[in-house]
Order: C-alpha cells, then structure tokens, then sequence
C-alpha cells in the first residue's frame, strides 16, 4: 500500500498528556497504531474531539460525558477501510457490533468513519448494502485544516483533530445529513457559544481587526464570526455552498427552525433570538 502524501495542516500542537482517562487514552493509540500500520490517516471526532479541545486545552466544561470514541477514517477504497477494521480484530481484540461502522473494546464504542476524495467521490457512504448512506462532505477538507494533540507522552499518542472551525462544519454538515441528531445542535451551540473563551483580544486586533467597528467591538458576535472565516478559509466552494443552504433554509422567514429550536431546547439561558443572530452572523460570514 502506497503512503499517501503529506497534506497542508495548520501545524498547530497542543500538549495535554496526562489529562485523558488512560481507558480512553489507550483506545485511542490502538487505533492509532492499526491506522499506522496500514498507512491509514485518521482524525479524532465527535464527543470526545469537542471535550479535549474546550475542557482539556481550554479548561471550558463540556456539557455532556460520553466512553464513545469516533473516528474518521481517510482511506482510498472500501477494501482498506474492512483491512483496518479486520486488523483491529485480529490485533488488538476489538468486537464488531451490529452496527457496520462500530467496535468495541472494553465496554468502549468506537465509530470508524470512512472518508476520502478517492474512495467516495460523490461524499456518499456506504459501507454494505444494507446500510444507510453517510454524507462526508467536508471531511477532507477539515483534516487538512486539523490541529495534532499530544494526549500522551509515555507512549506517544499524537492525533489530529479538527479545532472548533472545523467542529462546527461537520456538525452543520451532519444535522443537515439527519436533522434527527438533536445532539448535533446540542453541540455547535456550545462550540459556537464558548469559543469567545478560547481566543484572546490580541488574537483578535492582529488577525481579524476589521470585525471590530463591524460589531461595535462585540466579542461574542466577532466571534461567531471569525467560526465563519475560518471555515470559508477551509472548505471548497461546493461545501461553503453547502453551508449557506443549511444556514439560509434554518433562519428564512418561513422556516420550521429545526436547528435553532433543538440548539435553543438543549440550553437554559439561551432564547430564540440569540440564537438566530449567531447564525446569521455566521452566515454573513461565510457570503
């Protein structure tokens, strides 16, 4: 199997060894491990993506405790996606689940995504014939913009993951996939709400002065919309298009409110109003 080659990142590293519980920590390097093996990328999400970034790097409170692991798995063909899963097995004595997409090891849920420009070139997956279609669409793009985590020293347990840019684009991406998944408006409320905190003014008057007198010097509205730079800074104009539909179909005049009304039904402080000027800040953002 050829080694891929190396993609653009933002090479941004962050230390937080000795703060992951070492259940989790140790599931982590076996998948990481397997991947390796096989010269397969992988990029740590969901849950537990969203807790190491805002809890571990940036000491903010997650609002939900989860074991489950996701991954996204960057592979060429269907073929190399089952010789992971198979050599995780065999290997480190992972169980398949009824699931198609699932392990598990020691009472751990572990999701193994598949994505890649190659392997799915329409963003749709599916993995057997029975099974429902996955949209992947931004998948490729968010790890090329991912951040690399050092979750352990002794072994060294290195893993890319999307920082709160890319959070936001695959969970816009997935509630729009499953407007169901009220867990996905759950989620982009609270990254969108705390990452104000993980930003500084400095960061802000150097890099995005020209949102200052936009909003009256608003850090809670510039930072929503620095989330939509980042992300028109990452995605193609396929998937920025993508987004603008999601957004302008969730705030039009004669929308249902889907998302908002979910995001709003999972938060006690955060009323209706609010929540539409944030994404409309957003939107503006990514126009």
């Amino acid at each position: 199997m050829r080694r891929r080659q190396k993609l653009f990142m933002r090479n941004i590293s962050k230390n937080i060894s000795g703060k992951l519980d070492s259940n989790s920590a140790n599931t982590i390097f076996e998948v990481l491990t397997g991947a390796q093996a096989l010269s397969i990328e992988i990029l740590l999400v969901g849950a537990l993506a969203r807790d190491i970034y805002f809890e571990h790097i940036h000491g903010i409170r997650g609002i939900r405790r989860t074991t489950d692991i996701d991954f996204a798995v960057m592979v060429e063909s269907i073929d190399e996606y089952r010789a992971l899963k198979k050599h995780l097995i065999v290997k480190y004595g992972f169980t398949e689940d009824k699931v198609e997409h699932r392990l598990e090891k020691n009472h751990t849920l572990v999701d193994l995504v598949p994505f890649g420009e190659k392997a799915f070139p329409t963003k749709k997956v599916k993995i057997n014939e029975n099974g429902n279609e996955m949209d992947v669409s931004g998948f490729d793009e968010v790890f090329r913009a991912s951040i690399y985590v050092l979750l352990s020293e002794t072994p060294r347990i290195e893993i890319r993951m999307p920082d709160a840019a890319g959070m936001v684009i695959l969970k816009l991406l997935s509630f729009k996939d499953d407007p169901s998944r009220w867990k996905d408006a759950e989620d982009i409320y609270f990254i969108m709400n705390s990452f104000e905190h993980t930003i500084d003014n400095n960061y802000i008057y150097n890099k995005y002065n020209h949102l200052l007198s936009k909003y009256s010097y608003d850090f809670k509205k510039i930072s929503y919309a620095i989330l939509g730079e980042q992300a028109k800074a990452i995605l193609n104009d396929e998937n920025i298009g993508k987004l603008r539909d999601i957004i302008f179909s969730e705030t039009k005049d004669d929308s249902e409110f889907q998302l908002i009304m979910k995001m709003k039904n999972n938060d006690d402080i955060g009323d209706f109003e609010n929540i539409l000027k944030m994404m409309k800040i957003y939107s503006d953002a990514i126009s």
